[in-house]
């Protein structure tokens, strides 16, 4: 009875666990995609942006100072491969989070198991120790029961020599 009910419990403990293993393995794929999205992004904006410069349209027959023009393409290339340069280091330090939140993930998973093992085997322990204890109790009261016994024999015989005196 004891043993179902454990099993039971160790059985709600894995679920849960399995939950919430679940939950976060779909946090860590949905960073993933995120990190994907934001890279193209990126990369999509520099694109733009060095076409947007090299476009650059001219209407009712403006003017342009092509030094003046050239050295703000310069700068917002500068800026775009800033940019990409920033994200590039930011890049390899997510995969380093992101193989570190997988270990961690292990290591809760291992937690919990331990945990749940040291649960089980304390409440063994617990239950053996008042099953020696109950035995203890029992022998206290048949050693009580006994000196009760030969206490009750000597005052009757002691009782018995005196009425016969």
């Amino acid at each position: 009875m004891v043993l179902t009910r454990i099993e039971i419990e160790r059985e709600k403990l894995e679920m849960k666990l399995d939950g919430i293993l679940q939950s976060q393995m779909k946090l860590l794929k949905t960073w993933r995609s995120m990190k994907r999205q934001y890279v193209a992004a990126i990369t999509l904006l520099q694109e733009c942006l060095y076409s947007v410069a090299c476009r650059v349209h001219l209407l009712e027959g403006a003017q342009v100072d092509l030094k003046l023009a050239l050295v703000s393409q310069k700068r917002a290339l500068k800026l775009t491969d800033s940019m990409n340069s920033s994200l590039s280091a930011f890049l390899p330090l997510a995969d380093e989070i992101a193989g570190l939140l997988s270990e961690l993930a292990e290591v809760v998973v291992q937690e919990k198991f331990l945990l749940q093992e040291f649960n089980d085997m304390f409440h063994t322990m617990c239950l053996l120790q008042l099953e020696e204890l109950y035995a203890d109790i029992v022998d206290l009261k048949e050693m009580y029961r006994e000196q009760v016994n030969l206490l009750v024999n000597k005052v009757f015989k002691k009782g018995s020599i005196s009425n016969d005196g």
